[in-house]
């Protein structure tokens, strides 16, 4: 980044005037908030913090609070959408190609081990970016996000944009595509010069809705060009930000557009384990054992979207009726149990998680929806 070099570099050295240099770096953080480059002016103030720590801490610990530097809002704001430009017009319909937005808030996603690993690895890039460009390298600038609905592919385009303290731009797709003639293509083209020219993340959600295979007999040559604009776009991603396309479709993604992104990841449906941590995340506690054990029995292969449905409605119930989370959570886990199988399953857990009382019967009957009876025949496996 060339706001790092120069001034800032030299003020560790003690072979150069420091006053002068202090004063030109100052010059650089502002001139760089006059020219509305928010990004690099916070850099530079943060760059400067680094090195007044020991020649002035006082004056470092009020630049530090000047600019919020720790995740005060002064900071978040300075990344804020308002201080990048105005997202690129479809020119026809005069509406933006993407929505800015400032994702400083949020639930971080809880992912198998392997994604998880491998956004950290990427994340780690972006923060180290120096010590790649000292040989030569620079991180990864696009990554391919694929999966099924509800796996929480717009949750990890939202917390690296965080992660990475960068507004996000979400590509809308609806507009981008355009009945005209050629104009796909450009708005495509237009939606990259501006994540070329702003540090954001880039976000292109249904991406197969721009992408699809070229020898796809059923589409129509306006496609087919916006397919080879994003090849070139795709040639020449930003220098400073980073692109993250998702899509529901892999087999729909023309192969040369796939092999164009850096790094492609694949996020699956939740197994047991994973599922549990989500609903916990969202239920914002730790759940008893047992209870513990009938969600991993009854929300296995289920989407994080859907967990995190299940969980705001149980606390919606327990707000309401003043009744403990984790007894709402079993009744809208009896409700998702629809067919006999899983509802034989949930009968056999809720007997060990309500102690096999006197009364026992009664809770799973009227949990499940059913009578007493249906009840024991769960218990015995009778029951078809």
């Amino acid at each position: 980044m060339p706001v790092l070099d120069g001034p800032i570099r030299r003020l560790g050295r003690t072979s150069v005037d420091w006053d002068e240099e202090f004063r030109e770096a100052l010059l650089v953080a502002a001139s760089s908030a006059v020219r509305g480059d928010a990004y690099q002016g916070v850099t530079a103030v943060k760059h400067l913090i680094a090195v007044l720590r020991e020649r002035d801490p006082e004056l470092a610990e009020r630049l530090k609070s000047a600019i919020g530097t720790g995740g005060s809002s002064t900071r978040n704001a300075a990344l804020s959408p308002g201080r990048v430009a105005a997202a690129p017009l479809d020119l026809d319909r005069r509406m933006p190609l993407s929505t800015i937005q400032n994702p400083m808030e949020g639930l971080a996603p809880v992912l198998a081990p392997e994604p998880a690993a491998r956004l950290a690895e990427l994340l780690d890039e972006h923060r180290r970016a120096e010590l790649l460009e000292r040989s030569g390298l620079q991180p990864r600038r696009t990554m391919l996000l694929t999966g099924p609905p509800g796996v929480g592919k717009t949750m990890v385009a939202r917390w690296m944009a965080r992660s990475l303290e960068l507004p996000l731009a979400e590509a809308n797709i609806s507009v981008i595509v355009s009945s005209f003639l050629g104009r796909t293509a450009q708005n495509i083209h237009e939606l990259f010069e501006f994540a070329r020219a702003n540090p954001v993340v880039l976000f292109l959600d249904e991406f197969d809705a721009l992408s699809k295979q070229r020898d796809d007999a059923h589409e129509v040559g306006e496609m087919k060009r916006a397919v080879s604009t994003l090849l070139l776009e795709l040639d020449r991603p930003p220098q400073h930000g980073l692109v993250i396309a998702a899509t529901n479709h892999l087999q729909l993604v023309d192969l040369a557009i796939r092999r164009r992104f850096d790094t492609s990841i694949e996020l699956d449906i939740a197994d047991a384990d994973v599922a549990v941590s989500i609903l916990e995340l969202h239920l914002k506690q730790d759940l008893p054992v047992p209870i513990r054990n009938v969600a991993k029995e009854t929300l296995a292969g289920t989407s994080g979207a859907h967990i995190k449905t299940l969980a705001d409605a149980a606390r919606r119930r327990a707000a309401l009726s003043e009744t403990e989370v984790s007894t709402c959570l079993l009744q809208e886990l009896a409700r998702t149990a629809k067919t006999t199988e899983s509802r034989k399953i949930l009968a056999q857990r809720l007997r060990t998680v309500l102690n096999d009382d006197a009364n026992s019967m009664s809770s799973i009957a009227e949990l499940l929806g059913v009578s007493k009876s249906t009840v024991h025949g769960y218990l015995r496996g009778t029951n078809k």
